[in-house]
């Protein structure tokens, strides 16, 4: 599940409002709680224990969170009588700094959360009709999915994309394609979030013109750019360009869509994907935050004020269960995560369709997702309340916890000097990977503008209308900033450490042990990824597993197509090669 959550900051305490703003809320009235000097949790415990056969509950009924922290049973105000005094709750409100009950005064008993699905077919003329389907559905933002190749900055001719053309998005090649999208959906009217970072300059430019020759001027466009590139150095690797110039590009869009683009949001700064690559929820949130901190010096040093851009920071956070992997039953679950979602204060929700996982959403799937939404804001009453949760004993109690955890992590992160410096070391991205090896080992055991310094979409908005392509944008940029090319390194230990029989993992080290001494030297194999999706999550989950267990690993770089990939394993011995595709086309070529 995808969620888009967006705050407006204040000009003072940048800091302390980015570190505050996972902190739930709480009752104002309970400030006045003491601490009662009888335990109201021992005596429940002394109660409890009776029932459980004179079993300890604090042994039985306690569990841990994947983050390594402690669920209670039983929370009662001994729980949060610290946290109340810290954050003085009294004076918060919603729509009132530090923004803790929410960002609007009214929230959503005034106006809901904007529904929206995430959806880009493999055409502009079917993602089109699909858009226009929806909207008469019920449906009230747009959120595109663009290819493979669109986010390499890949025209569709190019044959290094060949069979990556119209994957997991629409193709947008130019102007032409763009126009196409939105035929016929006024974007003076309608809010689009495009999911782009990579080639997000001139696919921004070309939104532009879009909506200038639809007769929509700029300042009337509204929506989100995702144009968060420090989250694709650590997960996604649908960058293009090295760290630094594309931490200019960052600031170039920040700066022109706060002089041009008022009602449009310049970044959505994504913890969704950092979960999706096997982050834990701490992890999620202190370097999704220790982002939107690098984002907000890079403001800054484009010359602007916090106020001239905090406003249109966005945040994307996912929501998940733990679950097997039935479709039908991911309604369910769905809807779930939807509710935890609107209770958190989301103020754009896109619910995936069950069947996502397998293929693009059926009418039937697409209809149940939306429709989940619809029900939650029209039939549950649940909009009515503002900030139903404040004051819970459990709530308020849990989320200083993750509050606590994150900020020793943004700590850490500012002392490295920052996320952008974290994520060039590679340290962010081994942590990560650390996290999803971790859960996996439990799930196995069962457990020229460029060169001159000016600002790089305004000078593609000018291509855009030349009609430049897509691919011709980026490769201008390329030819100053070269195509980034990441370095892989393993974890090691994380999968070995989580599994839990032991005893398997040692029967097979046993044998590898045995390989070694009759062929001289360990297993080795080689793990690649072909083609241009760069979600590598379960690449290196397998990588780190066989070198966990005594496998000499060899990782192949990404973006691999098969003429290069195969002359990478004919000059090595290789005992097994294991290939990850998004694609059919690569399994018939390999």
């Amino acid at each position: 599940m995808k969620i888009f959550l967006k705050y407006t900051p204040k000009i003072k305490d940048i800091h302390r409002i980015v570190l505050n703003t996972s902190v739930k809320f709480a009752c104002p009235s309970l400030i006045r709680l003491k601490h009662d000097s009888s335990s109201l949790y021992s005596e429940w415990a002394e109660l409890a224990k009776k029932q459980l056969k004179n079993n300890d509950p604090n042994e039985k009924l306690l569990w841990h969170t994947p983050e390594g922290l402690k669920i209670k049973p039983l929370y009662t105000k001994e729980d949060i009588v610290g946290i109340l005094e810290f954050l003085r709750l009294a004076d918060e409100l919603p729509g009132k700094y530090p923004f803790t009950r929410g960002p609007y005064p009214t929230m959503y008993s005034n106006r809901p959360w904007t529904i929206r699905q995430y959806a880009g077919f493999s055409t502009v003329e079917d993602s089109n009709r699909f858009y226009k389907e929806n909207i008469k559905a019920g449906q009230q933002g747009l959120s595109v999915a663009f290819d493979l190749a669109t986010h390499r900055g890949y025209d569709s001719d190019n044959p290094r994309v060949h069979g990556d053309v119209g994957m997991a998005g629409v193709a947008i090649d130019s102007v032409e394609d763009m126009k196409m999208l939105f035929d016929s959906i006024p974007l003076d009217k309608m809010s689009v979030s495009m999911t782009m970072n990579g080639a997000v300059i001139p696919v921004m430019a070309m939104f532009i013109v879009a909506g200038e020759e639809q007769g929509v001027k700029q300042e009337q466009l509204s929506g989100t750019i995702q144009n968060d590139i420090l989250k694709e150095f650590m997960v996604r690797n649908t960058y293009i360009y090295p760290p630094e110039p594309s931490m200019k590009i960052i600031g170039d869009i920040i700066e022109y869509t706060a002089m041009n683009m008022p009602k449009f949001n310049s970044i959505s700064i994504s913890g969704y994907h950092i979960q999706e690559a096997g982050a834990n929820a701490v992890l999620e949130m202190a370097f999704t935050l220790a982002d939107g901190l690098e984002y907000c010096r890079t403001g800054l040093k484009a010359g602007l004020s916090i106020d001239q851009f905090a406003p249109r920071l966005s945040f994307f956070w996912g929501v998940g269960m733990n679950f097997y992997m039935d479709p039908y039953n991911n309604i369910v679950r769905t809807t779930i995560e939807a509710m935890a979602a609107v209770f958190g204060g989301t103020q754009s929700l896109h619910t995936n369709s069950f069947d996502e996982a397998l293929a693009l959403p059926t009418v039937f799937s697409a209809r149940i997702a939306r429709n989940t939404q619809i029900i939650l804001q029209e039939e549950t009453g649940i909009p009515k309340v503002i900030d139903p949760w404040a004051g819970s004993y459990m709530m308020e109690a849990l989320t200083n916890d993750v509050y606590e955890a994150g900020k020793t992590i943004i700590e850490e992160i500012e002392a490295m000097g920052g996320m952008a410096k974290a994520v060039a070391s590679g340290w962010a991205k081994l942590k990560i990977e650390e996290c999803a090896a971790k859960r996996q080992a439990m799930i196995d055991s069962g457990k020229d503008a460029a060169r001159e310094g000016g600002n790089l979409l305004s000078a593609a908005v000018n291509a855009a209308r030349c009609r430049a392509t897509v691919g011709e944008i980026s490769m201008a940029m390329e030819k100053v900033f070269g195509r980034h090319v990441a370095t892989d390194r393993l974890v090691s230990g994380a999968y070995r450490s989580e599994y839990g029989d032991q005893n398997e993992i040692d029967a097979v080290a046993k044998k590898i042990d045995e390989f070694v001494e009759e062929e001289g030297r360990r297993p080795r194999i080689l793990v690649a990824k072909m083609g241009q999706d760069g979600h590598d999550r379960g690449a290196k989950v397998i990588a780190t597993g066989f070198a966990d267990i005594g496998f000499d690993v060899d990782v192949g770089p990404l973006f691999q197509v098969s003429i290069l990939f195969s002359n990478n394993f004919i000059r090595i011995r290789l005992f097994l090669v294991i290939i990850l595709y998004l694609t059919p086309l690569f399994k018939e070529t390999c």
